[in-house]
């Protein structure tokens, strides 16, 4: 027997259309299909269940009042099996609809990292930055962008080469990262807004250091193998 015409007996059966033939074909068919049987009692629970939230329950009348009359019931039509199949099916699309949206569209909240760990990386991937500034304007944009502050980190400084930036979840998803090199060192700092400032530290086997100075409404960290901060004394809010 085809699924087909299972489905259709089943159907007829649930609706309490069966003609005489089918009822016999139907009989046969439920006593070689033992997975039948759990379909209907199936939707057999699901029935009750329903009847259950719609049928009226009786209220008792206050014997003074007399007999009332028998509370009118309600009666539902037994679902369809494919109703059922329906309504599982949406739920199902609706349930990958609301994975598609939280996977795509809702921000993702990308664990912290270390300063020892984002320096180690940047420097392993070439120490090339996502965005070149090597003006003192567009060091001020950019810094307006990301910490809301003006600032300025001089681009003549003797030595001292600023290539631009990257950015890296230290302290917030998208805290700024200025990639310079003292001589021919890489040293990087960590800018954000200083209400996002934390303890930031890195441990001694990495053979880094780390530096922290306030500007205005900003917090700068420079991360370097060096002994000395060499870009934090220079920062100041831009004119």
């Amino acid at each position: 027997m085809s699924d087909t015409e299972r489905d259709v007996l089943l159907d007829a059966f649930l609706d309490g259309t069966l003609t005489d033939a089918q009822r016999e074909r139907f009989r046969e068919l439920l006593a070689g299909d033992p997975s039948l049987q759990a379909e209907i009692d199936f939707q057999a629970d699901i029935n009750a269940s329903l009847r259950r939230l719609v049928v009226p329950r009786e209220v008792p009348q206050p014997a003074e009042l007399g007999a009332a009359p028998p509370a009118p019931v309600l009666r539902l039509p037994a679902p369809r099996r494919t109703w059922v199949r329906t309504i599982a099916a949406a739920a199902a699309l609706l349930a990958i609809a609301a994975t598609i949206f939280v996977v795509r569209f809702m921000p993702q909240k990308a664990p912290l990292r270390q300063p020892d760990e984002v320096y180690q990386s940047i420097v392993s991937a070439g120490f090339k930055p996502r965005e070149v500034c090597t003006s003192e304007d567009a060091f001020t944009n950019w810094t307006r962008y990301a910490v809301g502050e003006l600032l300025v980190i001089p681009a003549d400084l003797a030595g001292i080469t600023l290539l631009g930036w990257d950015y890296e979840p230290v302290l917030q998803p998208r805290t700024g990262v200025l990639l310079a090199r003292v001589g021919e060192t890489p040293v990087i700092v960590l800018m954000d807004a200083r209400d996002k400032a934390r303890r930031l530290t890195v441990p001694r086997s990495s053979g880094l250091r780390i530096f922290r100075r306030d500007v205005g409404e900003a917090v700068l960290y420079e991360v370097t193998p060096l002994d000395h901060a060499a870009l934090l004394p220079h920062a100041r809010l831009a004119r």
